[in-house]
């Protein structure tokens, strides 16, 4: 599995719209459940369906002069459905409609160079479904929604850093000595 850079969760989405977008399918990618006008042309929505932890996360601890630097390694996986929305053109023999655009992605995803392009951003393919074509009626011209979901896995680094104590400084009086039993007590006062 790669690394993704960043620890938030955006990251996740950067880097899928980054791969997505680079493979120049001719649609635009927009994450679901955002605000704002339906565009009028094919399109891409894109869905988290899930995002889990895989395992047992790995910790280390690096520890230079002045700070302690705790990394947290966790390898995840996460469920993406890519639906492409649009009228559903099949007469005039135009490939430009939304299942046929939805069937060349999910055989991009097939290639080596496809899936090179998504770790490049941080995300191994592990799993790629199958399409499912659900199309609908609406004003007065059909519109299809083709969807994959696409299973990839990917690590999230959280780091945190603490402050080391490298030195002290102790001030303190002598009030008492014992010398018959060897005994010394030292009063300290730390302020």
């Amino acid at each position: 599995m790669t690394t993704v850079t960043s620890s938030s969760y955006t990251s996740i989405e950067d880097s899928v719209v980054l791969a997505f977008e680079s493979l120049s399918l001719g649609v635009t990618p927009y994450w679901s459940n955002n605000n704002g006008v339906e565009p009028q042309t094919t399109y891409c929505e894109l869905t988290v369906l899930s995002d889990d932890a895989i395992s047992s996360p790995t910790e280390s601890l690096w520890v230079n002069a002045t700070t302690r630097v705790q990394t947290l390694s966790i390898p995840y996986q996460t469920m993406i459905r890519f639906a492409f929305i649009g009228k559903n053109k099949q007469s005039g023999g135009s490939n430009t409609n939304a299942p046929n655009i939805a069937k060349t992605f999910e055989g991009l995803m097939r290639f080596a160079n496809t899936r090179l392009k998504f770790a490049d951003n941080g995300l191994s393919v592990i799993k790629i479904g199958k399409l499912v074509q659900v199309p609908m009626m609406r004003d007065n011209n059909i519109f299809s929604i083709t969807g994959i979901d696409i299973t990839f896995g990917y690590s999230h680094t959280i780091t945190m850093v603490d402050n080391t104590i490298d030195e002290t400084n102790i001030e303190g009086t002598l009030t008492e000595a014992n010398t018959t039993s060897g005994e010394i007590v030292i009063d300290v006062a730390i302020p």
